[in-house]
Order: C-alpha cells, then sequence, then structure tokens
C-alpha cells in the first residue's frame, strides 16, 4: 500500500515522498495532493457535465434530420450551379444524390404531416427550394463566387458528390 511521507535530501531538506521507494513527489502531485476533496468533487462535476453534454451531442449528432440534408443539397446545387463547371461523372453523381435526398424528403413531408397530399408535398418543397436558391443567388450577385460562403458550398458539392448513401 503506497502512503504519503518525508525523507531528508542530501542538504538535509525535507521532501514529499509516495511510496514504499521513497520517491520525490512530483509538482503536479503536490498540487493533487494539496487541493481539497471539495475541489476535486467541483472539478470532476465540471469534466461530468462536459461529457454528458458531449454524449447529448454525439447522440443527437447520430439522428440526421432528411429536410436538413435536403436544404444542404439544394444550397450547395444552387452555389455550384452558378459559379463551377463540374466534370460529367461529379455532376450525374451529385444529382442522383440530390434525387435520393430529394424523395426521401418528400415522404418525411408526408410523413410529418399526414394530412398533406403528394402534390402538396411537392409543392412545399419546391417553394422551399426557391427560396434557398434566390438566397444563394442574392449572396452571389453582392459578394460573388469568392465569397467564403460559397466557397464553402462550393467545397461541400465535390463531397456530396462523392457521398455514397
Amino acid at each position: 500500500m503506497a502512503y504519503l511521507s518525508n525523507i531528508k535530501d542530501s542538504n538535509n531538506r525535507i521532501q514529499p515522498t509516495y511510496g514504499s521507494l521513497a520517491r520525490p513527489l512530483t509538482a503536479d502531485a503536490l498540487r493533487y495532493i494539496s487541493v481539497t476533496k471539495s475541489q476535486r468533487m467541483v472539478s470532476m462535476k465540471k469534466v461530468l457535465i462536459l461529457l454528458l453534454m458531449y454524449c447529448g451531442t454525439v447522440h443527437a449528432a447520430g439522428k440526421t434530420d432528411i429536410l436538413k440534408v435536403f436544404e444542404h443539397f439544394t444550397l450547395t446545387n444552387a452555389a455550384a450551379g452558378k459559379c463551377i463547371k463540374p466534370g460529367k461523372s461529379e455532376l450525374t453523381s451529385f444529382l442522383a444524390n440530390y434525387q435520393m435526398v430529394t424523395v426521401l424528403t418528400l415522404q418525411e413531408i408526408q410523413k410529418r404531416n399526414s394530412g398533406i397530399s403528394q402534390k402538396q408535398a411537392q409543392e412545399l418543397l419546391k417553394a422551399g427550394s426557391a427560396k434557398a436558391t434566390e438566397a444563394v443567388h442574392s449572396v452571389i450577385a453582392k459578394e460573388g463566387c469568392e465569397s467564403p460562403k460559397i466557397q464553402d458550398l462550393i467545397k461541400r458539392f465535390h463531397v456530396q458528390a462523392k457521398w455514397k448513401p
């Protein structure tokens, strides 16, 4: 069993030690020992709270909202359509992913609003897409394709084109 004790060094100064081998304590160990139990409890509580917040965020991030994914694809599509000329295969891949996300989004809209027809869901989606596209085009008109916001969307385009759902 380890214990705290004191020994004298070569200059006859008392050195706190830990354990049966009488090793001098490090500065970190001395600080830990000098911290009161209530201070350690407060620190442990802070760590626990941060850990719980992190776990909650990870859990929430695991639930992907298809409406948000659709919004990201729509914004990306608007920026890419105005600012870049992607290769044929990249464009085809992006559009295939966008179409799949669109179908899943329509299903989700109908699931959340049980009394809505497919045509009404399509109209809602079309209106939302038009607003998002208009917002991106407005940023492009004001700031140009070199805007950091637009460049972020263009980077996202390349990622979404490579995405394999």
